[in-house]
């Protein structure tokens, strides 16, 4: 497994996302040290990958304000390592 810096800098690695039907994307996603969820990715990236809605949950942002988002059910490879939890 190797990350790599994206064209402005920021650290990245690529995640393979799968459905419980096995369709699956390959994204980029950026290491956010302060992220303590299991993967963050576009509700635009998710539709395509048909990932499962489960429902929604307030995310804290970093100025403090609160939003909901929509939470899906999904795995994520990464290496030879696959784990399941929301997106």
């Amino acid at each position: 497994m190797t990350g790599y810096l994206d064209d402005k800098g920021d650290p990245c690695i690529d995640v393979e996302v799968t459905n419980p039907l096995g369709w699956k994307k390959t994204l980029k996603c950026v290491i956010d040290t302060g992220f303590t969820g299991f993967l963050s990715i576009p509700i635009l990236e998710a539709f395509p990958i048909g990932l499962l809605l489960v429902g929604t949950m307030p995310v804290t942002l970093a100025d403090g304000s609160t939003q909901y988002k929509l939470m899906c059910l999904g795995e994520a490879h990464l290496a030879d390592e696959a784990k399941i939890g929301t997106i």
